[in-house]
């Protein structure tokens, strides 16, 4: 039970990210289960605990990582996705958010998808690792949010740096 207790907790990303290898695209699921789903795809993921589990302070440990958001294919999975690829835009070296089937408002999953795959044996799984690669590289990278007012600011430095020094030529 202790171990069932770790594996499912509320307060922390399963795996860390951190432990994941650098350089690698990493992809944000929603569970625990799917991280696991994914990982047997041979595909790097972490999962945040359950569509209201995701804390901004988790953020700054994507720094420089490539990542993928994919949750759930509902109302939370896709508020969850927004969240946090907003919050991972800032620090990660590229943020794309991947939803697996927009017809769908069901809760459909990678895990789902997963288990789909297996009932086809290697071939199946090797098909869904295939599927969800394309999907990714077919999504385009987040852009940062434009910094609003930026020309306006750098107006106003310049117009007080020449209040209160006289270049001379």
């Amino acid at each position: 039970l202790a171990m069932r207790h770790d594996l499912f907790a509320t307060d922390r990303m399963f795996p860390p990210p951190e432990t994941l290898p650098a350089g690698e695209r990493v992809f944000v699921v929603e569970g625990e289960p799917d991280a696991v789903a994914m990982q047997s795809l041979a595909l790097h993921a972490v999962g945040v605990p359950g569509a209201e589990g995701w804390k901004s302070t988790w953020a700054p440990r994507f720094a420089g990582r490539h990542v993928v958001v994919c949750c759930d294919c509902d109302t939370a999975g896709r508020k969850l996705s927004a969240q946090v690829a907003a919050e991972l835009v800032p620090h990660a070296a590229s943020v794309r958010v991947v939803d697996m089937d927009s017809t769908r408002d069901d809760g459909h999953d990678v895990g789902e998808l997963v288990r789909e795959a297996a009932e086809f044996g290697a071939d199946g799984l090797d098909q869904a690792r295939r599927l969800i690669e394309r999907e990714t590289d077919a999504t385009p990278v987040l852009e940062p949010p434009p910094v609003e007012h930026a020309g306006s600011l750098l107006d106003a430095v310049i117009e007080f740096v020449r209040r209160y020094v006289v270049l001379s030529e």
